[in-house]
């Protein structure tokens, strides 16, 4: 099978969801063009027009690699009129400060989310107190920009994020994040019909904060895990889909002093069901299943249909 990279799966999933921050998703409530936050850098790309009826992701750099690793402890900030999301990641393709283009999947292939904001009403996120999201040395910052313009005007899309960090200390808890997700998705036009993606853990996942995702013509999601010999064991159960969910997360949230312990060796299982309505058959992104959430560890975790990547 060739391996799906993570940076569609993450430009995917995360678009829909509207970008949870690292600590929160807020309006500073500073205008473009004042200053950050005493203690926080600021990152704002340059603006890109969006023509009419035009919905177009970029990818902007907007620093140049630490010599240092650094964590982040906050990220807030806001976009204007018809922003969808702006992601902050890692990268270890360095590129000249202000390099704007269009996204291309090959462009993310080794991205790690740092945290974002959601431009059209996400709500805050915030992990528990004390937990971190790290930037590697050696690797440069970019943003993923996200714009819809469903006007008859072309629009100057324009995103800024400011971002607290702090340097490392031995009892940092760091984040990471896991998402097990289909790759393919067709569901056929004026009828109802089911998905099941499966995991099978490679390593203890203790969670922080865990959520199913599906979009507006979805039925119900179930997510369960399975230990070797057992039965399973709900983890997430959405028997009535809320299409709020899609923007705003309804997660199960757990603690630092006890997480949610998704063991190795059993196998996480994701139930979807969907009805379309519509005249024509729908794929991803528009419709999606997905379990996901925050864990404790240093590396992200994919899981595209049972296949592992780290």
């Amino acid at each position: 099978m060739t391996r799906p990279s993570r940076g569609y799966l993450a430009w995917s999933l995360l678009m829909a969801l509207a970008a949870p921050s690292v600590a929160a998703c807020s309006d500073d409530g500073a205008a473009p063009g004042d200053g950050p936050p005493t203690g926080y850098v600021r990152y704002e790309p340059p603006d890109v027009t969006v023509g009419p009826g035009e919905s177009r992701t970029w990818v902007q750099w907007v620093a140049a690699p630490f010599d240092h690793d650094q964590n982040v402890v906050d990220l807030i900030g806001t976009q204007g009129v018809g922003g969808h999301h702006a992601l902050l990641y890692t990268s270890k393709e360095i590129q000249p400060i202000g390099t704007t283009r269009e996204f291309l999947n090959e462009d993310q292939a080794d991205i790690q989310l740092i945290g974002g904001v959601g431009g059209e009403g996400g709500k805050s996120v915030k992990l528990p107190a004390g937990v971190v999201m790290r930037v590697p040395a050696g690797r440069a910052l970019l943003m993923q920009t996200h714009y819809f313009n469903g006007g008859d005007m072309p629009i100057q899309g324009h995103s800024k994020v400011d971002v607290k960090f702090a340097e490392l200390s031995p009892d940092d808890k760091v984040a990471s994040f896991f998402v097990s997700t289909v790759h393919q998705l067709e569901l056929p036009a004026h009828a109802d019909f089911e998905r099941e993606v499966s995991c099978l853990l490679k390593k203890d996942l203790p969670m922080l904060m865990v959520a199913n995702h599906m979009h507006e013509i979805g039925v119900s999601v179930q997510t369960t895990i399975t230990a070797p010999g057992g039965v399973p064991e709900m983890v997430k159960d959405d028997p009535a889909w809320n299409p709020e969910w899609t923007f705003n997360p309804e997660y199960r949230n757990a603690t630092v002093e006890a997480p949610l312990m998704l063991k190795a060796g059993s196998t996480v299982t994701t139930h979807c069901s969907w009805h379309n309505a519509t005249d024509k058959v729908v794929g991803m992104p528009n419709e999606m299943c997905v379990f996901f959430g925050f864990f404790l560890g240093e590396k992200d975790v994919t899981c595209v249909e049972g296949n592992w990547y780290e």
